[in-house]
């Protein structure tokens, strides 16, 4: 998903198994994604349902996944037009 390599510097990749459980949760509850961002701090069932991550992404990062999730769907769609 990710094709930066941290090694050579940068900020870490966030966990794409974690981005995805964001994504079902803001599914299943019907969540904006400054409300994720909010509720996945607040809430120790989000919280264990996500692994109990060190940090929670931020909603700019949420909405940054599901973007590359979008164009990455697109762009393998469009090749088998």
């Amino acid at each position: 998903m990710y094709n930066n390599k941290t090694e050579l510097g940068g900020r870490p990749n966030n966990d794409a198994i974690v981005m995805l459980k964001m994504i079902v949760l803001q599914q299943w509850h019907g969540l904006s994604d400054p409300e994720l961002e909010k509720q996945a701090t607040d809430r120790i069932s989000f919280r264990k349902f996500l692994g109990f991550p060190n940090k929670i992404p931020d909603r700019s990062t949420v909405w940054d996944f599901k973007e590359r999730i979008w164009m990455k769907c697109k762009d393998s769609s469009m090749q088998k037009v």
